[in-house]
């Protein structure tokens, strides 16, 4: 079912066979992400958490649960899973610029971003993102015109229109 993305069918079968293999991580994880494909994040996350407690080093679960937690606005919950994860690579180093923005803590989302060593879209806009919290009008600018060099979608747009106008560049 999880291949046809019959996803209500594949926590119903996977539900059915965790009562028989209790302990089956693959299955728990499975369900996990079967419930995340319905919008069930509490339940993930509570599959997600199960698998964790039997295998705490299942950095896969650990990334899993984070970024449910990040839909759920939990974000230090996210970045507490994120910590425990010992080699992080880039695209975990850039969520957790996200959730550290989010949680208003520029120097974290800096130092966070500064690991990250290609120049993607995602690292340029979170930069714009900081220095618009410092209102370094400069910097700002420089990061959201490579952002936009590169990427015309429409949160990028809104945000450079509303950064313009707030500079009096309209």
């Amino acid at each position: 079912y999880c291949l046809i993305n019959k996803w209500e069918e594949a926590v119903s079968d996977l539900s059915i066979a965790l009562e028989k293999e209790k302990n089956d991580i693959e299955i728990l994880k499975f369900r996990a992400h079967a419930l995340k494909s319905i919008g069930k994040y509490v339940l993930a996350i509570n599959d997600y958490s199960a698998v964790i407690n039997k295998n705490p080093l299942d950095y896969e679960s650990l990334i899993e649960r984070g970024k449910l937690q990040m839909k759920r606005k939990n974000y230090k919950l996210a970045l507490s899973d994120f910590a425990k994860i010992r080699d992080k690579t880039t695209d975990l180093y850039l969520i957790m610029s996200d959730c550290f923005l989010f949680l208003g803590n520029v120097v974290s989302a800096f130092s966070a971003l500064k690991r990250v060593e290609d120049d993607r879209i995602k690292k340029n806009y979170n930069l714009f993102k900081i220095y618009e919290m410092q209102y370094n009008i400069d910097e700002g600018m420089k990061y959201l015109n490579l952002t936009l060099e590169k990427s015309q979608d429409i949160i990028v747009l809104k945000s450079a229109a509303d950064f313009y106008y707030n500079c009096g560049d309209f």
